[in-house]
């Protein structure tokens, strides 16, 4: 398979020679770049594998309702999110938060817009009938696409944590792209686009460690 195959240019650059350093032998693997994106060699990236959110509720006795526009923080993790009341009160209630591993979250309290590091933006609505201890609501968080798009710490998709970095030049500005990335190896870090500390250190988790970096 050609460069041209995986969406990259043939072309030789100088930076090339700059951007592998030290003994562990780089490996190569495949992935699929994002559509809309044009990236160089030597970009970090990340993997696409979260989604949107969705409530859902259970059959009730209360008569509430969950309502709101999902959106994701930084410790979101795919799959069903649990809200179980706990404790209930005349127009209002508590309900437990527990992700889709299992760990407890901040509760969510009846009335209150929901705020965590994992899942935010939905609000309990008191409504008829008291809710009653049991009762049940659900926010899925979809999984991603598992495409790579570049890194960026203040992204919610997955993306925000690096994982990669873009052995080729590579233009997905039409349409997703093959492309080709490190997953292993040593880095100069000065060769590298969109290289933060924070990224680092979660590249060195998966087996790529960059030299120079302060």
């Amino acid at each position: 398979m050609t460069p041209e195959d995986y969406g990259v240019s043939s072309e030789t650059k100088a930076s090339e020679d700059s951007l592998l350093v030290g003994n562990h032998p780089p490996i190569q693997l495949p992935l699929t770049l994002l559509s809309g994106q044009n990236l160089v060699r030597g970009t970090v990236v990340g993997r696409i594998d979260k989604g949107a959110g969705t409530i859902g509720s259970g059959t009730n006795t209360g008569g509430g309702t969950c309502t709101g526009t999902i959106t994701l923080g930084t410790y979101a993790k795919a799959g069903i999110y649990k809200l179980k009341c706990v404790s209930t009160a005349s127009n209002s209630g508590t309900f437990i938060v527990t992700s889709p591993t299992g760990e407890r979250l901040p509760d969510a309290v009846v009335g209150t817009a929901y705020t965590s590091d994992h899942i935010n933006g939905f609000t309990i609505n008191d409504v008829g009938t008291d809710f009653a201890v049991g009762d049940t609501f659900t926010v899925t968080v979809a999984a991603g696409s598992g495409k790579y798009k570049a890194f960026n710490s203040a992204n919610t998709d997955g993306s925000e944590v690096a994982r990669a970095i873009l052995a080729h030049d590579c233009n997905a500005a039409a349409g997703d792209k093959l492309a080709s990335a490190f997953v292993h190896g040593e880095f100069n870090s000065a060769a590298l686009t969109g290289y933060t500390a924070a990224a680092g250190l979660k590249l060195q988790e998966f087996g790529i460690f960059v030299k120079g970096a302060n």
